[in-house]
């Protein structure tokens, strides 16, 4: 009797929800007129708003859009696809400067890149008579350096040089000279070079040296190589390990963080600062006043190792770049730098381990490059 009276009870539950379903369903037809219940399509007894949009283009209640309806909606729809074609080409003339401009970095970023490491592409003496860049002449002037006289070195330079591990040689090279080098380097940054994504340098070449016949014999010259090895190799032969050219912008220096270069030589544990060195030569005048050069850390070339006389490894050696130097590293390296004065005829010659770092342009006298000054470096190494 129990099971009998569940069953009826549970009937009865049923029937109740099927018949509410149904008094709802009928509610809902109730609230439309007959025109516009032929406008509810999924027959949920409302009109959402496109329903809804259909049944305001009746404008007769026959429960149909006239064919007049039709057309014109179609016109619009084709004027509204014309509208975005034209907002599409607009969008596309818009950006396509930026895009183009994008391709077109990225393929003379990886030209340039596949031209310096890869592609070997070596521009010869010829080439640079050819394209009017320099003449004959020239070029025989930067190989034979003041008609291959040997440079007058001092003691008291040599003495600078090992104590503070950079000195400046004035005079290095003729006025005549140094302005068929920067012939020479700019020609080399104009064929090959990119805009260096690492630094603030506006274009950068690395490995010039590989790349150029001129410089490539520019170096081993005895007045350079001689030179280096009298004053900084303790008279080992040197070699060409690298060369670089960095521009610098008159608004930004290139590389502003303290740094060594002793990573792009070849690596020696403990290795003393005599096994390398680097020219760095100016297209422009720099000073400390005017800015735009170089600043060195006078005895930081022995903060690196300890094997030459009176060096050790100091708190503040950094290994890269990359290292972030603590607040107290870098007031004490700005409050102890000197920036040398160099002119285009002048060089500074600098131990591989000495701290450097560029010096912003003075704005009120920008460089006279509208492209910058353009900074020569040449890395020798000794044969140790």
């Amino acid at each position: 009797a129990v099971k009998f009276s569940e069953e009826t009870s549970s009937g009865s539950s049923n029937g109740k929800k099927s018949g509410d379903s149904a008094f709802n369903t009928k509610r809902r037809n109730r609230g439309l007129s007959v025109v516009s219940k032929k406008f509810d399509i999924d027959g949920d007894g409302t009109l959402d708003k496109y329903e809804m949009l259909a049944r305001s283009l009746d404008h007769q209640n026959s429960g149909s859009i006239t064919p007049e309806i039709v057309v014109e909606l179609l016109k619009e729809q084709d004027a509204l696809r014309k509208r975005q074609w034209l907002l599409l080409f607009g969008n596309i003339v818009q950006w396509l400067p930026i895009i183009a401009g994008a391709a077109y970095t990225l393929y003379k970023f990886s030209e340039r890149q596949y031209q310096q490491n890869v592609g070997g592409k070596i521009l010869t003496s010829m080439d640079y008579i050819r394209e009017g860049v320099v003449s004959s002449e020239e070029i025989q002037s930067l190989w034979e350096l003041s008609e291959g006289n040997a440079y007058p070195l001092t003691d008291q330079q040599r003495q600078d040089y090992l104590r503070d591990g950079f000195v400046v040689l004035p005079n290095f090279l003729t006025r005549d000279e140094s302005q068929a080098l920067d012939k020479v380097v700019t020609h080399n940054l104009n064929e090959m070079a990119f805009p260096d994504l690492l630094t603030k340098c506006s274009r950068k070449f690395h490995g010039e040296y590989y790349h150029s016949s001129v410089t490539h014999k520019f170096w081993q010259q005895p007045r350079i190589s001689d030179m280096l090895s009298t004053l900084a190799l303790e008279g080992d032969v040197p070699y060409m390990v690298t060369s670089e050219i960095l521009e610098m912008p008159s608004g930004a220096p290139c590389i502003p963080q303290w740094h060594w270069d002793f990573l792009t030589f070849p690596q020696n544990f403990n290795a003393s600062f005599t096994t390398g060195t680097q020219i760095w030569w100016s297209s422009e005048e720099v000073d400390s006043n005017v800015g735009g050069g170089l600043a060195f850390l006078p005895g930081s070339h022995k903060w690196a190792n300890s094997v030459d006389e009176g060096a050790d490894l100091h708190p503040c050696f950094a290994m890269n770049l990359f290292e972030k130097m603590s607040t107290e590293c870098t007031q004490l390296l700005d409050r102890e730098m000197a920036v040398p004065k160099l002119s285009p005829t002048d060089i500074v010659v600098f131990s591989r381990f000495t701290l450097h770092r560029s010096v912003a342009r003075n704005p009120s006298v920008p460089f006279k490059s509208p492209t910058g000054r353009r900074g020569y470096t040449l890395r020798v190494g000794s044969a140790r």
